[in-house]
């Protein structure tokens, strides 16, 4: 990655409340050691500030309908494995971490929940 990209991303992370959750959901992003590794220098990337959570296995996105207007949307509490990485600002980390999300796309809160 461009040091102008990892400057962006890390502009970005800068964003988020300290404590707050940074959630990868590409599938398996989180599995076995390279994952373990990736959560402990991702820790290390945002200073420890936040909660890096990571699939640990393959991601199902769902859908659903809003029946006023019939615009489609991910619906982030059906979208994710029940599998996650979970690297605390601590830098403690707990595998197969089940994560439920409120909704859809915007909807507070998102709770972690250790396996």
């Amino acid at each position: 990655m461009s040091l102008k990209k990892m400057e962006m991303f890390k502009a970005l992370t800068n964003k988020l409340t300290d404590g707050g959750n940074l959630i990868f959901g590409s599938c398996s992003i989180g599995a076995g050691t390279a994952g373990l590794n990736f959560g402990k220098s991702m820790n290390t990337f945002t200073g420890g500030r936040l909660n890096i959570l990571m699939a640990q296995q393959t991601v199902q996105p769902r859908y659903y309908a809003d029946p006023n207007t019939g615009k489609t949307g991910p619906w982030l509490s059906r979208m994710f494995s029940e599998k996650f990485l979970w690297t605390q600002p601590n830098g403690s980390q707990y595998q197969n971490t089940s994560v439920s999300l409120s909704g859809v796309i915007g909807s507070p809160p998102v709770t972690l929940r250790k396996q």
